[in-house]
């Protein structure tokens, strides 16, 4: 079954919705990429990379922090291709960032466990 959504097809139009982590019995968040789209698309501030230099990304990272959390799929839709590395590299910088994890489906309707990243203060620790 690998491979495979676990949803009914009745719900991969679906922006958002609850289901049943089979393993824990857990209820758990769910977001859909259409989800993620709309939210790119939606979005009037949302610019394209003027570069994909890793000083450009990490200053787009940080403001789309500063208006809401943002996951991994997320970040990828607008064009960040590996959020992962920026994000540490903004923490070795000082800016204090939290990870959570939620369910989201991908473009094929399968779950993945994401990370979401939280900007916990506007502005970065002073080293020293």
């Amino acid at each position: 079954m690998a491979g495979k959504s676990i949803l009914p097809a009745a719900f991969s139009s679906d922006i958002t919705e609850q289901a049943v982590n089979k393993c824990g019995g857990q209820i758990m968040n769910n977001i859909s990429t259409a989800a993620i789209s709309a939210q790119k698309y939606s979005d009037a501030t949302a610019q394209p990379l003027p570069d994909t230099s890793y000083a450009t990304q990490r200053s787009f990272i940080l403001q789309r922090l500063r208006e809401h959390p943002h996951s991994t799929l997320e970040l990828r839709a607008l064009g960040i291709c590996s959020p992962a590395p920026r994000i540490n590299e903004l923490r070795n910088q000082g800016y204090v960032i939290e990870t959570t994890r939620r369910h989201e489906y991908d473009s094929a309707g399968v779950v993945h466990s994401i990370a979401v990243y939280t900007l916990l203060t506007n502005t970065h620790k002073q080293n020293g």
